[in-house]
């Protein structure tokens, strides 16, 4: 790594060393030889994948930086900038995401991820889609979210109803044989 270890680090190694230095006074057999190989070998171990997942972050974000330059021309960003921060942020792989969409108002967001896939497009989507050679997928009976709640409210308030006249019923049936 380019900087020097945080606090922190330097606190994890100077405890290991001290402990090391512990378990070396007392009497250095191969007992204890062999614990400050095992501390000294799962410290490794923790350093190297600490320095495998900030090299993958720091690609990630160069990726990302990249990209944003080239969508960048004469000072107009031709994608959601919003988009390139998220995934700056949380280290999200362009390449490797899914966007769904139905218009072409989200061209620049179907652009800058892996796996572009178009639902019931509008025509200008749909053309794009065919000369990019997106993943288009096509509903034939769509049936919106107000349609749904609106059949769903009337069998629901039936059924409750209907369950609400068997208890009644069962409550008098129950009296009349007492």
């Amino acid at each position: 790594m380019d900087a020097l270890p945080e606090t922190s680090d330097l606190e994890v190694i100077l405890r290991f060393l001290h402990r090391f230095a512990d378990l070396m006074s007392n009497g250095s057999n191969s007992e204890n030889l062999l614990r400050a190989a095992t501390l000294l070998e799962a410290n490794v171990k923790r350093a190297n994948e600490a320095e495998k997942q900030l090299r993958q972050a720091r690609s990630n974000n160069a990726s990302i930086e990249q990209q944003l330059a080239a969508l960048s021309r004469e000072g107009h960003v031709h994608v959601p900038i919003s988009i390139l921060k998220l995934a700056a942020s949380h280290h999200i792989d362009l390449d490797e995401s899914s966007a769904y969409s139905d218009s072409a108002t989200d061209i620049p967001m179907l652009e800058v991820v892996g796996h572009p896939v178009v639902v019931n497009p509008d025509r200008a989507l749909a053309k794009e889609a065919k000369e990019r050679g997106w993943e288009v997928l096509s509903f034939t009976s769509p049936v919106r979210l107000r349609d749904r709640a609106a059949v769903r409210l009337p069998a629901m308030t039936g059924a409750v109803v209907v369950v609400a006249l068997l208890f009644a019923g069962l409550g008098r049936t129950r009296r009349a044989a007492a």
